[in-house]
């Protein structure tokens, strides 16, 4: 072996021992934080204003199945709202359930 192969093998042997060390004793990389947290609420009810607006939403909802006979996908299109809130929310929920009930009552 000539003098140019052992020095090569040397070098390499040297860099890839360390980089082994390195690799080795590298301290340990910090984990990013969440992207999301969960935040639930303390009270496990839904509010008065979610409440109201299921009952609301049902009621319509049911009204409206009675009246049009619409399939439940035709008439989700139509009402929108628009907006955030526990009312509107629980009026969305209760509108779902009662057009579904009604349509089922009414329309089969």
């Amino acid at each position: 072996m000539n003098l140019r192969k052992s020095c090569v093998m040397a070098a390499g042997t040297l860099f890839l021992a360390s980089t082994g060390i390195i690799g080795v004793t590298a301290p340990a990389v910090a984990s990013p934080t969440p992207g999301t947290q969960t935040v639930t609420a303390s009270d496990p009810w839904p509010s008065k204003a979610f409440r109201k607006g299921v009952r609301d939403g049902r009621r319509d909802g049911w009204r409206e199945a009675r009246e049009e006979c619409d399939s439940p996908a035709k008439a989700m299109l139509r009402m929108r709202t628009y907006g955030e809130s526990e009312y509107l929310r629980g009026y969305e929920e209760g509108w779902k359930r009662g057009y579904a009930a009604g349509f089922e009552e009414f329309c089969y």
